[in-house]
């Protein structure tokens, strides 16, 4: 009788009838995009290039900032850069232009400058990926795939074209 028992559970644990392949799991899912399409989708390409371009804005920003890079630049030069938004810094500390304290900021010198293409770029990659209405696991390839990408970005501009030498 033991034996009898010992085989039935074996045989119900092993024979089960197939299964309903029209519904997987999302595991399973995931995964299988990858052998069936391809991982980078044309769709994907303006978010991509918006993080690679996001990225070197935010690792040329660093490189002003952190390296020097364009020291004596009137536009670039970080440590006196920042006056050109008033009209005639120490003296006059009123707006050079209209904007250039506030909402124009951005184009006054090149930290501004590139702070805010960092910015820019990144908000509205992020905005085109989550008008796609692709799945879950279809934002976070995206998301992984744009973090990469946006610090390659990065590390071209701060570490070889700005680099210290």
């Amino acid at each position: 009788m033991k034996t009898l028992t010992i085989l039935l559970i074996f045989l119900s644990a092993t024979c089960t009838a197939q299964v309903d392949t029209a519904h997987r799991s999302f595991i399973h899912n995931f995964f299988h995009q990858f052998a069936t399409t391809a991982v980078v989708e044309k769709k994907d390409l303006l978010v991509y290039g918006m993080q690679l371009i996001a990225g070197a804005a935010d690792g040329m920003n660093q490189a002003l900032v952190y390296h020097g890079a364009l020291k004596g630049h009137p536009f670039w030069d970080y440590s006196t850069s920042w006056t050109r938004k008033y009209k005639n810094y120490p003296t006059d500390t009123r707006a050079r232009f209209p904007g250039s304290k506030t909402w124009a900021v951005g184009i006054t010198d090149g930290n501004h400058l590139t702070r805010m293409i960092n910015r820019s770029f990144t908000t509205f990659s992020i905005a085109i990926a989550m008008s796609e209405h692709d799945p879950w696991y279809e934002l976070v390839k995206e998301a992984i795939f744009s973090s990469i990408i946006n610090r390659i970005g990065f590390t071209y501009m701060y570490d070889k074209v700005f680099k210290v030498r």
